[in-house]
């Protein structure tokens, strides 16, 4: 009775073992070399007994000599209904018996190494799919994105064509209110950020009176310093600068708005062209981001329907400055 008591011990402890073993989940290659190392002393002759575990084509043994072996127990390790591998146990030399207490705790520690292979499986399998899910979701931002830069891009030509069209016939009423500089300016570097983030570029503001206002046509300065911002910031290789420098002169009763960028610059007779309508320079950065040719037009056109004007320093290879007054 007690020596099978201490049987029933041994064989519940080699159980015990492997499923803290599966717990911390080791390599594979550990896990079989474990398995087969717990499993000798639970036989009851453990001198006399080898182990071994076979799985995926690599067999692991508790000795590495090719002794024969006489009356073995074999269990097969199911993984997802297919048979994975087999553990085994066989004695080296004619033993009295195999009680069938050792083919049950064979039995007990293949489910356990089934069940568990099973999770890895699920968990990889899960992991892969949640990478292609990625993927796709990655695939169709970029399209979305495209799609919404050139939804954006049609209705800022619309916008353009329209809004030029009504100065240039005389139809443009500004709806003149007074606004806080600032607020005007910060919302138009927001409108530019993003883009400005994509090339790694650096954006600068200052302001010398935080506090100054200026009876304006809100909507119509906003869409002065967005194009200016814009044009900057499509001319600026990554990893320049672009700023917004704004002079409040109270004397002269006048605000400057200087856009300036580090970009690849205008040579001198570009510069009468650059705001004429539907004209846009032949440049390496103009053909890598298309345009309504209408921007700076308008930019010019509502600048002067403020009492305005704007006006542009350029040089090839040394970035632009653009004034509007």
């Amino acid at each position: 009775m007690e020596h099978d008591l201490k049987e029933r011990l041994k064989e519940l402890t080699c159980l015990r073992q492997v499923q803290r073993m599966l717990e911390t989940a080791p390599p594979q290659d550990e896990i079989c070399r474990q398995v087969v190392a717990y499993l000798v002393p639970a036989m009851q002759f453990p001198e006399k007994a080898v182990t071994a575990l076979e799985l995926d084509g690599q067999c692991y043994r508790s000795v590495s000599d090719e002794a024969p072996l006489l009356r073995g127990l074999s269990a097969p390790i199911l993984v997802g209904g297919a048979i994975r591998g087999h553990l085994s146990v066989a004695y080296t030399d004619d033993s009295p018996f195999i009680i069938p207490e050792e083919q049950n705790l064979l039995d007990g520690i293949t489910h356990s190494l089934g069940l568990w292979f099973e999770r890895q499986q699920a968990e990889d399998d899960l992991i892969k799919e949640r990478n292609s899910l990625a993927r796709r979701v990655d695939e169709r931002t970029v399209d979305l994105s495209r799609t919404n830069m050139e939804l954006a891009r049609a209705v800022r030509a619309k916008d353009e064509f329209l809004a030029l069209s009504k100065v240039e016939a005389g139809r443009m009423d500004l709806r003149r209110e007074i606004v806080t500089i600032s607020e005007i300016c910060e919302a138009s570097m927001i409108f530019v950020k993003e883009q400005a983030l994509k090339k790694q570029l650096k954006l600068a503001f200052r302001l010398n009176d935080q506090m100054a206002t200026v009876k304006v046509d809100p909507k119509r300065l906003k869409q002065i310093l967005v194009n200016l911002l814009t044009n900057a910031v499509k001319f600026t290789e990554s990893g320049s600068r672009v700023s917004l420098d704004v002079t409040v002169d109270d004397e002269a009763g006048a605000v400057h708005f200087v856009v300036q960028n580090s970009g690849i610059g205008i040579a001198r007779e570009g510069l009468a062209q650059l705001f004429q309508p539907f004209v846009q320079l032949d440049s390496r950065l103009n053909r890598q981001h298309e345009g309504t040719g209408l921007g700076l037009a308008l930019v010019r056109r509502l600048a002067e329907l403020h009492g305005g004007s704007v006006t542009v320093e350029s040089e090839p290879g040394k970035g632009s400055r653009r004034a509007n007054r």
